[in-house]
């Protein structure tokens, strides 16, 4: 598991530092219209189809992950990958980078 500690022995003096937490992820992460026919369950005579990430899908914490990624890779200046530390967990993170701009480029990241 990605801690606090570990980005305490990755960061360098003069990094940046800054934390993230998606809320409700899960529900962050939408479903294709036209998908959500395979993501739908009848209880008791009524269907029911999801709109957003179900919890207690075996898949549904990799593609969280999958899009945690991209949202962190936004972050990046193009060409400072080795410059960044970054600890990723299941809705959340942790970044250690030297770069000001990055974490500049943090504060303005927000759901839309």
């Amino acid at each position: 598991m990605e801690t606090l500690k570990k980005l305490r022995r990755l960061a360098e003096p003069g990094d940046w530092c800054f934390s993230f937490d998606l809320q409700d992820g899960y529900h962050a992460v939408g479903i294709d219209p036209d998908f959500q026919k395979y993501m739908q369950f009848d209880l008791q005579g009524q269907l029911f189809q999801f709109s957003a990430l179900p919890f207690g899908w075996s898949d549904a914490p990799r593609i969280l992950v999958k899009f945690m990624k991209v949202m962190v890779e936004a972050l990046r200046s193009p060409g400072a990958a080795e410059d960044r530390r970054e600890l990723l967990k299941l809705k959340d993170g942790r970044v250690a980078t030297p770069r000001y701009e990055v974490r500049r480029r943090a504060e303005g990241v927000h759901a839309s």
